[in-house]
C-alpha cells in the first residue's frame, strides 16, 4: 500500500482519519504479525483503545485478521 512523504497511508484513507487509527494501521503495515498489546505499547495507547479501534476498522472492513489469534495476521483491506 502506497504512503506518502510523511510516512502517513494515504490512498485508500479518508483525509479526515484520526490520528489513533494512523498509527495503527501504520504499525500494522511495518508489522502485520502484531498484537494488540505490542500495538498499544508502540503507538503509546491504552488496550482498550488499540481493541477499539481494531473493532471499528474491522466492522469498516479496512482491516481484517487472517488466521488465528496467536499465529495469524492483520491485513489492511481498503
Amino acid at each position: 500500500m502506497p504512503t506518502g512523504t510523511d510516512g502517513g497511508i494515504v490512498n485508500g484513507i479518508d483525509d479526515g482519519v484520526e490520528k489513533n487509527t494512523e498509527k495503527i494501521l501504520n504499525a500494522i503495515l511495518a508489522d502485520p504479525k502484531i498484537t494488540q498489546k505490542r500495538l498499544a505499547d508502540e503507538t503509546g495507547f491504552s488496550v482498550r483503545t488499540v481493541a477499539r479501534e481494531i473493532k471499528r476498522l474491522r466492522d469498516t472492513d479496512f482491516i481484517r485478521r487472517v488466521g488465528s489469534d496467536r499465529s495469524g495476521y492483520w491485513e489492511i483491506v481498503k
